[in-house]
C-alpha cells in the first residue's frame, strides 16, 4: 500500500529512555525491532523489518521530511530468505511507543554497535503540520538536535556503517607557531555532545596549550609570582591528563616523548612550588613566635630561599630548552592529528565522556573508601592525583553537560582536593624541616625545639585535613551518582 511518510526525527541523549519515561509516569509499550536493507541510498530504500511478531517489507523513495512509502506484511519464511541475501549490517533496537498531549511518539533505543543512540520519531498527516511542529517541554532535558534532514541518521545509512554518526562543528583557525612565552589566540573549547571525540580532544588540547602559554607568560612577567606558577602547573597537569586519555583511544607514537618531557617540567615545578608553600608557612608561623625565634626563622627562610632560587633556575632552563619547545610544537601537531583521526576519533564525544567520567568516579570512590586516618601519606597522595584527574576531566566536558549538576560535583571535588592538598603539603613541609633539623649542631637546642614544635603543628594540620576529607568524601559518595547522571542525561 502506497503512503506518504511525513516524519521528523530528533537525536536524544545517550541514556536510559525507559527510565526517563517511567520517572515521568508516561505509559509506554516496548517492541523489539530487527531490520536490514537490501537497497539503501539517498533516494531509495528497500527494508525488511521484524517488529514484535510481525514481518514487514517496505520500499521508500525520497529523503528528509517527506518520502513515498510502500509497505506489506510478509511471512517469516520470506523474511528469513531475504535476510540470507543481506550483505549489510542488521539493526537491532527497542521501540518505545507512547502518547503525550494527544500525539503518538516512537522512540528507538538502538542496541549492539549502535548502543547509546536514541532517536525520537514523530509522524504527521501533512507537511504544513510537520514544519510548524515544536517538541513539547517534556523532551527538553534530553534533546540534542533535530536530524530529519541528516541522511546519516536514517536506519538505512546506519545499516551501512553500523557506527553512530557525529555532527560537524566549526574547526578553529590554524594554530600559530609561537614560543611558549607568547600568547596564542585560541578559542575556548566549547563542545557539542555529538561532535567527534577526536575533534573534542583537539579542542581541549588547543585550549590548554593556550592557557599554558598565558600562565607561563604571567609567571615570567610578574616577578616569578607563586600563584602564576600554581596556575601554570594546573594547565600543565590538564595537558598530561588529556594525553593519558588520548593514549587509551588513539595510537599516536608522539605521545610517549611528549609526556616524558612534560613530566620533567612538572617534576621541576613541583620542587619549586613546595618551597614556595614552605616559605609562606614559615612567614605565617614567624608572626606567632617570640622575637629571638623570629630571627632564627628568618635565617631558615634565607637558606630555603637560596635553594628556591636554584630550583627556579632549573625550572626556567627546562622551559627555555629546545626539547621543551619541541614538545610544545608537537602538542600543536598532535591537536591536528586528533582532529583528523578516524575510528575511535569518530565516536560522539558524549558517549566517551560519560564512560570516562564514570570510570574515574568509580576508581576514586573505591580508593577513597579504603583511606583511614592511619593510612600512609602515599595512599592519600594517590587518591589526590585521582581526584585531580576526575575534576579536570569533568571540567573539560562541562559544556556538554547540565551546568548546575556539574557545578555541584565540581564544588565537592574542589573541597576534597583542597583537603588532600593540605595533607600533602603538611607532609612535604615536615620532611623539609626534618632535614634541616638533622643538620643542626647539638648546641642549637632552641632552634631544634622550635622546628619540632613546627612539625608537631604540621602533624595536627595533617590529621585535621584527613578528617575534613573523609567528611566531604562521605557526602560525595552519596550524591555524586545522581548528580553525574543528571549532568550527562539531563534528568535524574
Amino acid at each position: 500500500m502506497k503512503n506518504l511518510e511525513i516524519e521528523k526525527r530528533f537525536l536524544l541523549r545517550p541514556c536510559s529512555m525507559k527510565r526517563f519515561l517511567k520517572e515521568r509516569k508516561v505509559p509506554f509499550r516496548s517492541l523489539p525491532v530487527e531490520q536490514f536493507y537490501l537497497v539503501s541510498d539517498v533516494a531509495n530504500a528497500e527494508r525488511y523489518r521484524r517488529i514484535g511478531t510481525r514481518y514487514i517489507h517496505t520500499r521508500k523513495i525520497g529523503g528528509g521530511l517527506v518520502r513515498e512509502e510502500w509497505e506489506e506484511e510478509i511471512s517469516r519464511k520470506e523474511y528469513l530468505a531475504r535476510k540470507a541475501e543481506n550483505r549489510g549490517g542488521i539493526i537491532r533496537k527497542d521501540r518505545l511507543i507512547f502518547e503525550w498531549e494527544g500525539r503518538r511518539y516512537e522512540l528507538d533505543r538502538f542496541l549492539g554497535p549502535l548502543k547509546g543512540l536514541n532517536i525520537l520519531e514523530i509522524e504527521f498527516s501533512d507537511e504544513e503540520e510537520a514544519r510548524s511542529y515544536r517538541l513539547p517541554d517534556l523532551f527538553a532535558p534530553i534533546l540534542i538536535d533535530e536530524v530529519t534532514e541528516d541522511g546519516r541518521f536514517t536506519n538505512g545509512a546506519l545499516s551501512k556503517t553500523m557506527k553512530i554518526p557525529t555532527l560537524s562543528v566549526k574547526r578553529p583557525s590554524e594554530y600559530p607557531r609561537q614560543t611558549v612565552k607568547n600568547t596564542p589566540n585560541i578559542p575556548s573549547a566549547i563542545l557539542h555532545p555529538y561532535q567527534s571525540l577526536g575533534s573534542a580532544l583537539a579542542a581541549w588540547l588547543r585550549e590548554e596549550i593556550r592557557r599554558l602559554s598565558l600562565e607561563w607568560f604571567a609567571y615570567d612577567s610578574k616577578g616569578k609570582d607563586p600563584e602564576a606558577l600554581h596556575q601554570f602547573r594546573i594547565a600543565l597537569r590538564k595537558i598530561r591528563i588529556l594525553l593519558h586519555y588520548a593514549k587509551q583511544v588513539f595510537v599516536v607514537e608522539e605521545l610517549a616523548t611528549i609526556r616524558k618531557i612534560l613530566a620533567d617540567g612538572m617534576r621541576r615545578s613541583t620542587a619549586l612550588r613546595d618551597l614556595d608553600v614552605l616559605l609562606f608557612s614559615l612567614h605565617k608561623w614567624k608572626k606567632e613566635l617570640d622575637s629571638p625565634m623570629q630571627a632564627e626563622i628568618e635565617k631558615l627562610k634565607t637558606t630555603i630561599d637560596k635553594k628556591r632560587r636554584v630550583k627556579r633556575k632549573e625550572f626556567e632552563q627546562t622551559l627555555e630548552s629546545e626539547s621543551w619547545q619541541e614538545a610544545f610544537d608537537r602538542l600543536i601537531d598532535l591537536a591536528c592529528v586528533l582532529e583528523d583521526s578516524s575510528e575511535a576519533g569518530e565516536t560522539p564525544v558524549i558517549l566517551s565522556a560519560r564512560k570516562r567520567v564514570k570510570s574515574l568516579q568509580k576508581r576514586f570512590l573505591e580508593r577513597g573508601k579504603k583511606l583511614r586516618k592511619s593510612s600512609s601519606s602515599k595512599h592519600y597522595h594517590r587518591v589526590r592525583i585521582l581526584a585531580k584527574e576526575l575534576r579536570y576531566t569533568l571540567e573539560f566536558f562541562t559544556s556538554i553537560c547540565d551546568k548546575k549538576s556539574c557545578r555541584s560535583v565540581l564544588k565537592e571535588m574542589k573541597r576534597m582536593q583542597e583537603s588532600l592538598g593540605e595533607e600533602h603539603d603538611a607532609v612535604v613541609q615536615s620532611r623539609y624541616l626534618k632535614e634541616w633539623e638533622d643538620r643542626l649542631f647539638d648546641e642549637e637546642r632552641a632552634m631544634r625545639e622550635m622546628l619540632k614544635n613546627f612539625r608537631h603543628s604540621l602533624e595536627e594540620r595533617r590529621q585535621k585535613s584527613r578528617t575534613e576529607f573523609k567528611k566531604t568524601f562521605r557526602n560525595f559518595e552519596e550524591e555524586s551518582g545522581p548528580l553525574l547522571h543528571h549532568a550527562f542525561c539531563g534528568f535524574v
